[in-house]
């Protein structure tokens, strides 16, 4: 919803005033780390799905992603991305004028899940980075341009059955994760 900041300055007004439902949605997902983004003139949210699926249940364990253009009062087209997931962890993040749009994709087979980080451009809509599987994730609080993960190595020529972790960063835009720590001590970039 909207109101106008000059009834705002003035109470009589603001109680006589007609608020402007600006978006005509729920803006949540069940992931308490995540909210409502604003750069420009366009809001990035999050949404349940209201599609049906064959059966004609509504998808509710479905997010949808959006932009919404606040000088024109309209969504931007179509959902950016829809995760399958309802408590996905995501971001909208901006990078030199583009806004890119991160979450968290998790599968399970009933006894096992994985979770990657799928990263995609919110003007094209189109996908720019999937991680591999990874064992732990930190997406920035702050809207940072930088995710960390970490992934099972490949093991070590000693020891092919070693169970250690890499860890990696993803900068927000690139088309791949650079290592930043191997678990098997062979590599030490930073």
């Amino acid at each position: 919803m909207r109101i106008k900041t000059s009834d705002l300055a003035n109470l009589e007004n603001a109680e006589k005033s007609e608020p402007e439902v600006v978006i005509p949605k729920i803006l949540l997902s069940e992931s308490y780390k995540t909210g409502v983004y604003f750069y420009g003139d366009y809001v990035f949210y999050a949404t349940p799905s209201l599609k049906k699926d064959k059966k004609g249940n509504i998808k509710t364990n479905e997010t949808e992603f959006y932009k919404f253009n606040l000088k024109t009062g309209k969504n931007d087209g179509s959902e950016i991305a829809v995760s399958a997931d309802n408590m996905t962890e995501y971001r909208f993040v901006e990078v030199d004028g583009k806004v890119y749009l991160l979450f968290v994709e998790t599968t399970s087979d009933g006894e096992t899940s994985e979770s990657k980080l799928k990263v995609y451009n919110a003007t094209d809509k189109k996908e720019v980075y999937t991680s591999p599987v990874y064992a732990e994730m930190l997406m920035p609080e702050d809207n940072g341009i930088n995710v960390y993960f970490t992934k099972l190595s490949e093991g070590i020529k000693e020891d092919s059955n070693a169970s250690f972790h890499d860890l990696y960063r993803y900068t927000v835009g690139s088309a791949d994760a650079t290592i930043v720590r191997s678990g098997t001590g062979t590599v030490d970039l930073e």
